[in-house]
């Protein structure tokens, strides 16, 4: 079903001829999507799509007939505004960016696809929420670098858990890292870990932007929560930058400007963190470019405070939530290196990072050009975080040549580094070892041992001591070769 709320056209011939276009283009997409107007919200009703929630979207003026992509606001509600996702959907639009649409406030989001799920529980699990931003990816024209969310109280805590889910491994130990978000805004959120398919790990979120806010006085969910979000995130990322460290831990609390962590400041204050220098506080909700997690605490306040403030027409969080985007990995360069036949290279060092994601989540993959030469199992990475090694490990007895390139990737963008192996022939060429002669020796007596007789080995590309010396005889009824015994090193 698709039902028109508002539209942004005040003359009535306008919008028949809006809605007869879109009639004529075909607006039943079946149950892969269903299109609002241009400028207009429309329902989307649970069971009309495979989306497995109903959900109210905004697309924004010149979608239609376009082909460019848009950034996406995904609004989560909390307990109170769950429904049916059919005739309850107008609950979602009481708070929050539906609330400003609905209202007419359109200035901030006429350049974004706005959407507002719904159904019998607050958002459901994760798993759920993630095969429907698959659904909106699939369905919609949206730019998968810039998939945004925010929630509010219990859908707070929705935000924060699919964060930390997406930036996981599944079953199969594949990162999800495609469907995470270029930022969240949890507002006055809750910690619970009581999901066990989806273990809290905070520093997961060690890098991601993201805003999270809260009245001091909130007495339904209390500023602990979203303390503890901060705290734990926040060492995470200095543990994961500094491992002389480990006993670092977090106090967002420890110079709240009140003077004590239990007393209420008397204005709004937003606190940002920087690994190196901790937080700091700033007067205002106002955002630190590059600096994460941020944290604005509103003074005293209850529950309501936080997102009647947070989610205010004039709120700064707007222009910051659309201003970001995700964005490519990187990786340092790797050298050309030649080996001797059967010869592996040395442990090669390089370094990754990235502006959004911490560098232990990033995925790391190769592959080879020469695949008799290189099997891509022969190369073997080493390290965590931002230092890393690779050793490349030709076949045995193969020689030639393989391009081996080394990807890093957040899941959506990656960058690669290549270099040439070249194995024998082009390279060094792994000779003989040499040993020098053993003269003949005259008869003995029976039961006579001879020896010992002194002998030199060397190798141009074998350490000595790990050069093998082993003897045979021509008759071993005369000589066993376990009579055959040796002595000395180098």
């Amino acid at each position: 079903m698709l039902g028109i709320l508002r539209c942004t056209r005040h003359h009535a011939a306008a919008v028949v001829l809006r809605l007869t276009l879109m009639l004529g283009l075909g607006l039943g997409l079946g149950l892969g999507a269903l299109h609002a107007l241009d400028g207009t919200i429309t329902d989307v009703t649970l069971g009309s799509t495979t989306a497995g929630y109903g959900f109210k979207i905004y697309l924004p003026p010149g979608y239609t007939g376009g082909t460019g992509t848009y950034p996406v606001l995904i609004q989560w509600a909390g307990i109170g505004h769950e429904g049916n996702g059919t005739t309850d959907l107008f609950k979602i639009a009481q708070i929050g960016p539906m609330n400003l649409l609905t209202s007419g406030v359109e200035a901030k989001f006429r350049n974004a696809i706005v959407v507002a799920p719904q159904r019998a529980n607050t958002g459901g699990s994760p798993y759920d929420i993630r095969l429907f931003v698959q659904y909106l990816k699939g369905a919609y024209r949206i730019d998968p670098n810039r998939v945004l969310m925010t929630g509010w109280s219990a859908a707070g805590k929705i935000v924060w858990d699919y964060a930390n889910y997406a930036a996981g491994l599944d079953g199969n130990g594949v990162s999800r890292l495609s469907d995470q978000c270029a930022a969240i805004a949890p507002v006055c959120g809750l910690y619970m870990d009581n999901n066990l398919g989806n273990p809290l790990v905070p520093e997961r979120q060690m890098k991601l932007p993201e805003w999270a806010f809260h009245a001091f006085g909130d007495s339904t969910n209390l500023i602990s929560n979203s303390i503890r979000w901060m705290n734990d995130i926040a060492t995470g990322y200095h543990r994961s930058l500094d491992a002389s460290d480990p006993g670092y831990t977090s106090n967002v609390m420890a110079n709240y400007p009140s003077g004590s962590p239990s007393a209420s400041a008397s204005a709004t204050y937003t606190a940002s963190y920087d690994p190196s220098n901790g937080w700091t506080w700033t007067v205002g909700a106002v955002a630190t470019a590059g600096q994460y997690p941020l944290f604005t605490v509103y003074p005293n306040g209850s529950h309501g405070t936080a997102w009647t403030e947070a989610y205010d027409a004039n709120s700064p969080l707007w222009d910051w939530i659309f201003a970001q985007v995700n964005t490519a990995p990187t990786i340092t360069a790797l050298a050309n290196q030649s080996v001797a036949v059967s010869s592996a290279t040395a442990a090669l060092p390089f370094t990754i990072d990235d502006p959004q994601t911490g560098a232990k989540f990033l995925i790391l993959s190769a592959s080879s050009s020469n695949l008799a030469l290189v099997p891509t199992a022969n190369v073997a990475f080493v390290g965590t975080g931002v230092n890393r090694t690779v050793t490349v490990t030709p076949a045995a007895g193969q020689s030639g040549s393989a391009t081996i390139t080394v990807r890093v990737s957040d899941g959506l963008l990656s960058a690669t580094s290549t270099f040439t192996v070249t194995a024998g022939a082009g390279g060094p060429t792994n000779t003989s070892p040499t040993i020098t002669d053993i003269a003949n020796q005259a008869a003995v007596a029976i039961g006579t041992v001879i020896g010992p007789l002194s002998f030199a080995i060397n190798d141009a590309e074998t350490a000595l001591g790990s050069l093998s010396v082993a003897g045979a005889s021509s008759n071993t009824a005369l000589v066993p070769t376990g009579n055959i015994v040796f002595g000395g090193s180098g």
